[in-house]
Formats: C-alpha cells, sequence, structure tokens
C-alpha cells in the first residue's frame, strides 16, 4: 500500500479553521469554505493588492448537498473564495471573490439559476478569515469591509456605473498597528449594486446587523495595549438607513473583537471584555447607549474563561432578551439582561465544552436543552445534551475522532433537529458529518477519497509519572511496525503545547502542516510529540525537563533508538529545539524552521507582550533582568550543541532569518555541522508557502534526518 507523503499532503484540503459554516433556512444546503497548502496571489498586474486575507490558503467555497452529498463549487473551482453566508430566504450565497487580475470582492450566487453576480465594486479588505460578508433579514443589503476612500463606480463589469456616496459622521481613529487594515463599513444593495458608506476609516473585524436589519455593530478598534497584548475596542452602533453612528460602551479588551451580540428584540448588545478592567466579565447596553454598561456577574465578580483560543464566539440569548448565556470550558453560565442574577449549569468533571452545536448566527437559544460538543480524559468527542433548567448533563453519542478546534466550525437547522461538525480522527482527515436528533450519523462531505489506499501509521497515547510528575505524549508508529526493533525518532515540539489533547485529529496538527504526523513517520520514524505545560519565568530549562523524560521513557520501553533522535520545531517550537540541543546530549539532528534564539536581539521584532507576558515569560523587559534573557537565549550557550543542525526560514519573515543567521555564524564559528535553508519569498506561516517551496521543505526535513539519523 502506499505511504502519506508530500504529494499527499499537498492534495490534503480541510475546512478553514476560522470561516464559519452556513446552511440555508431550509436545511438542506451547507456551506463552507475549503483550504489547501498554497500561497493566495498578492499583487496583480497593476500592483495593486488582491486583499485576500493571508491565514485564508487556497481557498474555495463548496455547497454540499446535505441529503444526497453532491456538491458545487458555486465560484469556480479554481478561484479563490471565500466566507459564504445565505440570504434569509436561501435563495442567494454571497462570499468574497478573487477572479483572473481583479482584487477580491463581493459575488452573490443564486441558487435557483446557478448565475453568479460579481460586484466589482465592492472590493473587499481585511485580515482575518472570519470577516464574512452579513446579510440583513429582509435579503435586501449587505454589509461588509471596502477599501478606504471613495467606492469606485463599478457594478456587474468594471466599467458599469451608478453608485450613491453616504457620509459618516464618524471620526477616524488612532492607529492600533502597523499591519491592521483600515476600512470602510458599507452596505451592498444587492438589486441595484449601490454601495453606501455606513463609517469611513475604521479599524474592525467583525459587524453584525441588527434583527430587523435597521443598525450594524461593531467593535472599532481604538489602541492596542503592548503589554497585555490586548486590543481595546469601542462598541459602535450605526443606522443602516441614514449612517448615524452611537459609540455605546469603550475600553472593552478583546484579542480578536468578535464577542457582541444583538438582544433578539434588537434593543440591547451583550459583550464581553478580556484585558483592561473587569478582564472576563459580561456587559449589556442599550443600542442607543443612553445608560451605562451593566456588568452582568454584578458583585461576584466571576471570570468568564474562553472555549476557544481561535476566535471569541458570541453570547447567546434567551429568546424574551431577558437573559445571557456564555459558554465556559465546563458548562454553561446564565445571567440575567439587568444584572440582578447569575448562575451557572455545569457538566460533570470527566469532560470538557469545546462548543455548542446551535446555528452560528443565531443569538437565541430556542431550547433549555443545549447540545453540546464535549470532549472525555481520553479526549474523545461526545456529542451531548445539557438542560440550564435541571441541570441534567446526558450524553447522547460517542463518536470516533474530534471535532475541529475552532467554534465556527459546526452548524444546525433551527428546530435543532440536525447537526453539522467538521469530524476527523488520527488516521482519517476531517470530514464534514450529520448528526440526527435520533444519534444517527451520515457522512455528508468527504473533502479527499484518494488517500483511501493509504496505509496510515498507529497512534497511541502515552501516559506515566516520573518523579511525583504526570508526562504525557502523543505517538505515532510507522506503518507496518512490528515491534522487534527500536526505531529512529523525531520528535516534535513547541513549549506549552499539550500534543496529546490531538491524539485524535488527523497527523496530530489541526492545520495542513509539515509536522503533520503520517508525513513525518512514513519513511520508517517513530514520531514523538511531547506535552510541554511551563510556567513563568526561565522557560528553556523547562521546556528540557517536560522533553527529555519523555524521550527516556520510549528509549526504556525500547521503541525508540536512543543513538538516532531527531528534533523538528516551527517558531517557538524552534526555539524549544535550540533550547533541548544546548541542553541536552540526547538528539543527534535537529531542525529549527523560523527559529528565536536571542531574546535581547529579539525584542522589538514582536510586542512587548511576547517576552514579559507571553510565550517569552520572562516578565520584564531586558534593562529589568539582563541575565534572564541571557539565560533564555539558546545562541549564549551553542557551544553545547552536538546535533546537526538545519536552519528553515522564508525570506519575508525577516524577524527569524535574523535569529537563523546569528544561529548559523555561531555554529560555523564553532566547526559544528549546519546548514541553512533560505526560502525567498515566502513568510512565518508554511502551509501559506508556493507549493513547490512547500514540498521542497518537507522532502528537505525528512532528507536531513535520513542523512544524519
Amino acid at each position: 500500500m502506499l505511504r502519506f507523503t508530500a504529494d499527499h499532503l499537498l492534495q490534503l484540503k480541510v475546512p478553514a479553521a476560522r470561516i464559519p459554516f452556513d446552511l440555508s433556512p431550509d436545511g438542506r444546503f451547507l456551506g463552507l469554505t475549503m483550504v489547501c497548502v498554497g500561497s493566495n496571489p498578492t499583487v496583480l498586474r497593476s500592483g495593486e493588492s488582491t486583499n485576500v486575507p493571508q491565514e485564508v490558503m487556497r481557498p474555495s467555497v463548496v455547497v454540499v448537498n446535505t441529503e444526497d452529498s453532491s456538491f458545487v463549487n458555486p465560484f469556480g473551482e479554481t478561484n479563490v473564495s471565500w466566507g459564504s453566508q445565505w440570504s434569509s430566504d436561501g435563495r442567494y450565497l454571497a462570499a468574497f471573490l478573487q477572479e483572473n487580475d481583479n482584487p477580491a470582492c463581493l459575488a452573490i450566487w443564486d441558487r435557483r439559476t446557478s448565475d453568479m453576480r460579481v460586484h466589482y465594486n465592492a472590493k473587499y479588505v481585511g485580515d482575518y478569515a472570519f470577516e464574512v460578508p452579513r446579510w440583513t433579514d429582509d435579503g435586501r443589503l449587505i454589509l461588509m469591509k471596502m477599501e478606504p476612500g471613495k467606492p469606485d463606480v463599478m457594478i456587474g463589469k468594471p466599467d458599469d456605473s451608478g453608485i450613491q456616496r453616504r457620509t459618516s459622521n464618524a471620526s477616524g481613529v488612532v492607529p492600533v498597528e502597523e499591519t491592521e487594515k483600515r476600512a470602510n463599513l458599507v452596505s451592498v444593495d444587492v438589486r441595484s449594486g449601490e454601495v453606501a458608506l455606513l463609517a469611513e476609516d475604521w479599524l474592525l473585524r467583525c459587524w453584525r446587523p441588527s434583527p430587523d436589519g435597521s443598525h450594524v455593530a461593531c467593535l472599532r478598534l481604538s489602541e492596542h495595549d503592548e503589554v497585555s497584548g490586548k486590543n481595546m475596542c469601542d462598541l459602535m452602533v450605526v443606522d443602516v438607513a441614514d449612517g448615524k453612528t452611537v459609540c455605546v460602551a469603550g475600553g472593552i479588551g478583546q484579542s480578536y473583537t468578535t464577542a457582541f451580540s444583538w438582544s433578539p428584540d434588537g434593543t440591547r448588545l451583550c459583550y464581553m471584555t478580556w484585558g483592561g478592567e473587569n478582564s472576563g466579565h459580561p456587559f449589556v447596553v442599550g443600542k442607543d447607549g443612553g445608560s451605562g454598561p451593566v456588568d452582568l456577574t454584578g458583585e461576584s465578580g466571576v471570570y468568564v474563561r474562553k472555549v476557544d483560543a481561535f476566535y471569541e464566539p458570541p453570547p447567546r440569548w434567551r429568546p424574551d432578551s431577558e437573559a445571557v448565556y456564555l459558554l465556559v470550558p465546563n458548562g454553561i453560565w446564565i445571567f440575567g439582561a439587568s444584572g440582578e442574577c447569575q448562575r451557572k449549569v455545569t457538566v460533570p468533571e470527566d469532560y470538557t465544552v469545546s462548543t455548542w452545536l446551535l446555528p452560528q448566527e443565531t443569538p437565541m437559544l430556542s431550547s433549555a436543552r443545549v447540545p453540546l460538543a464535549v470532549t472525555g480524559r481520553d479526549q474523545t468527542l461526545h456529542i451531548a445534551e445539557l438542560d440550564l433548567e435541571n441541570g441534567v448533563f446526558r450524553v447522547k453519542l460517542k463518536i470516533d475522532g474530534a471535532i475541529q478546534p475552532c467554534t465556527l466550525l459546526n452548524e444546525a437547522t433551527s428546530d435543532g433537529d440536525k447537526i453539522f461538525i467538521a469530524r476527523e480522527s488520527a488516521t482519517e482527515p476531517p470530514e464534514v458529518i450529520k448528526v440526527s436528533r435520533d444519534g444517527e450519523t451520515k457522512r455528508v462531505f468527504k473533502p479527499l477519497s484518494s488517500i483511501d489506499s493509504v496505509e496510515f501509521g498507529t497512534p497511541e497515547l502515552v501516559e506515566f509519572e516520573n518523579g511525583g510528575q504526570d508526562f504525557k505524549a502523543a505517538l505515532m508508529l510507522p506503518p507496518g511496525y512490528d515491534g522487534r526493533h527500536p526505531l529512529p525518532a523525531i520528535t516534535v515540539v513547541y513549549g506549552d503545547y499539550s500534543y496529546s489533547e490531538d491524539i485524535n485529529r488527523f497527523g496530530f496538527t489541526w492545520s495542513v502542516s509539515e509536522d503533520n504526523a503520517h508525513f513525518l513517520a512514513h519513511r520508517g520514524y517513530a514520531v514523538v510529540y511531547p506535552d510541554t505545560e511551563l510556567s513563568d519565568g526561565d522557560p528553556m530549562n523547562q521546556i528540557v525537563d517536560r522533553t527529555t523524560p519523555v524521550i527516556e521513557h520510549l528509549i526504556d520501553r525500547r521503541i525508540i533508538d536512543p543513538k538516532r533522535i531527531g528534533l523538528y520545531g516551527h517558531s517557538y517550537g524552534a526555539y524549544s529545539v535550540l533550547a533541548l540541543i544546548t541542553r541536552s546530549d540526547l538528539f543527534r539532528a535537529a531542525v529549527a524552521n523560523a527559529p528565536i534564539a536571542n531574546l535581547s536581539s529579539f525584542y522589538g521584532r514582536g510586542s512587548w507582550f511576547w517576552f514579559e507576558s507571553g510565550q517569552g515569560r520572562l516578565g520584564k523587559p531586558p534593562w529589568g533582568d539582563p541575565d534572564a534573557y541571557v539565560r533564555n537565549s539558546p545562541l549564549f550557550f551553542l557551544d553545547r550543541v552536538q546535533a546537526s543542525v538545519l536552519l528553515v526560514n522564508g525570506s519575508e519573515d525577516t524577524a527569524s532569518a535574523g535569529q537563523a543567521a546569528e544561529v548559523y555564524s555561531g555554529l560555523l564559528r564553532l566547526g559544528r555541522k549546519v546548514e541553512w535553508i533560505q526560502y525567498e519569498g515566502a513568510d512565518h506561516f508554511t502551509p501559506e508557502w508556493e507549493r513547490t517551496k512547500f514540498e521542497h521543505l518537507c522532502n528537505a526535513i525528512l532528507d536531513w534526518f535520513d542523512k544524519n539519523l
């Protein structure tokens, strides 16, 4: 049988991590965006940007018939399209499209006729995949972000005319950071193509129309706190008819600026705040801003924890608009919308909540019995139900595998009769399945059938105790391994990441990447992914202390050969690689992709937060504790390196390129075996590289280990 090579990795298509599934109102057609390895076009022949978000890798919208599993690519199979959203009557599908030599713009597909209309005058601009077009409830308007400045006079074809411009009375805001794109918030009349300006030159990432479509709300970014790493925002409400703008609340800290929603009656909004004062608190405010925001936690000051590291899901409401529901890892918080009461309904301790399984952009909970996706202690996936009235928790179905990690990658019919989730397992790539109320499951979309003939490795969850500490790791044994002899091994590391939680993900990764366990194992390697939980201060020693016992445990079990152990890591994982080879002689070969080696010279290339409160964990700037910066910089300990080292980076990832140069120069000076590959035009995130460069990287990694192990 075939093995999972770089060719198969390049064929792999998965649901885009931060683009919501969207189900047509009749529950028949599921719109989703699929991505695969490869870079998007970034510059047109004219020199103009294509405006395709970098994180959306070669995206294509797919519409799946959930009854017979047939599917179409409504905006073309080879065009770049993403962010599909159905109109309220289910006839039209809106998305963003980049085709030929045109920048990304709004496109609308007619389900009845299969015709597509491209609004070339509505040019999209943005940074994040979850910035999707939003329909008003009457299906007449689409709300979206556009390039700042006067809209071009184009509709249907680039030389048509007929656009009206309206001017907002809102002023601009202070720039947040250089990478954010300013934009206009506009409405597009889907019949006439008229583009109306609602807000000009704002920094925003998410916008939501009120239930009746008369207003639109967004969290406008006002400033970025470099120390805490939080974006501070103002909650803005814009009248769609006349562009009148009201700031209803300010000083709201969030990462992605998505955790807000309208009450079902359209009179109030609820938002979460993370960062700044009252972090982890829900607030409710009137849409006119007449009364100050109400902190729903009252005097209790409870902290509402996030369930999603990739997206901040919006609060849900009771249909009468008098209660707010917030999902947390161990259950659901229920708050009175006026702040008068609060209670929490929890799931059993053996389970962790992943997401609720409800219609994505419907803010209401239509029933007290809430369907949830939960994981057990062994990381198995269950579909469960939590009754908010009596607290009864019931597991309805155990599903082999895992759900995709972002709360956007599921959908449900309005009556809750059918749920659609992106499911995967350690040996099965993501696919979409339908779960009926009676527990029946059915696959409705399998993106890649060509790997059915591939022989995969065998996954194992490694758990043991050593010196009073618990250790975990995900282990992939190569196809056909008979257990009779120790194997050469590749250890994949990333400080403060729990790979054991990915034991049911395909290849132990949640994206298409070169550290996929099946790819690394296909040449006969055992691939080890240790959990490396870290606390504040001195990360280098902690990474070593959490990794080496796992390797020694597998050596004692005679699974891996102590003389043939390699290391791979990307970004902070590459920092982890350098930490290990300067602190341990267990490793014979290492690949550091986009490395960090000198925290002093790296300071200033990222936010202060990264060094002081984020992954750097040092608590102070370099002048506050210079010894800590030296102590946790692998560069200063390169003389201890015995492993053969391959350094990798993209030329556009200038920070990593500078760090790689320091390591290369140091190892060269020491006479160690070192090579350095730089990929021209490539940036930090490898799955976004050109396919030929990504394939070269994959094979270069294994070639290095083949040669040195």
